[in-house]
């Protein structure tokens, strides 16, 4: 159910969607509209809520749910629950008219999980080749390789194979023996 009252110059919609109850306070005037929602876990109603013009210039709103009995504060500068329930004997009443539509947008629906992406299919360009698993390049005779053990496929290279190691600061090769790089003296690992 949606009922809705004029409240001065703004309008309330009050809705009960299940155990929630929302409340939209909004202000319409020629080329501009401004509204704030808020929604308060109030149970489902049990009988009609009834809207009542405040001493402080805003309104009470009543609703009498399944959990209890609330009043809900309605201000232009905010929406509040009201922890203890106000003095309303001689407060006036604000007639509330029941709506068939809500301003107040419907649940959204959760987002359905992306599907894997296809993998990529080997590139070409000329004489150049690309593949991303295992990630390899080829141009004219050479190859690089990342993700497996480098296998030198090339004999003239394959006769000499050493192991060197670089610096980590600066980038100079370093013997495996060493400790400090004689270049800029950074602590080599190993």
């Amino acid at each position: 159910m949606i009922y809705s009252a004029r409240v001065g110059t703004q309008t309330v919609y009050v809705e009960n969607r299940g155990t929630q109850t929302f409340i939209t306070f909004s202000n319409q005037s020629p080329g501009q509209q401004q509204s704030q929602s808020n929604s308060f876990t109030t149970g489902e109603w049990t009988a009609t809520p009834t809207l009542v013009r405040s001493a402080t210039g805003g309104a009470i709103l009543q609703i009498q749910s399944s959990q209890g009995q609330w009043f809900i504060q309605l201000q232009a500068n905010g929406i509040q629950h009201l922890t203890s329930p106000p003095t309303l004997e001689t407060a006036e009443v604000i007639p509330m008219q029941q709506q068939d539509t809500s301003p107040v947008a419907p649940e959204m629906q959760p987002m359905q999980p992306m599907q894997p992406m296809q993998p990529m299919q080997p590139m070409k360009m000329g004489d150049m080749e690309m593949q991303m698993n295992p990630m390899q390049m080829r141009m004219g005779n050479m190859e690089m390789r990342m993700g497996e053990p480098s296998s030198v496929s090339n004999t003239a290279a394959s006769t000499h194979t050493s192991t060197k190691q670089f610096c980590t600061q600066c980038g100079h090769a370093v013997a495996l023996t060493d400790k400090f790089c004689a270049h800029c003296g950074h602590a080599q690992q190993g």
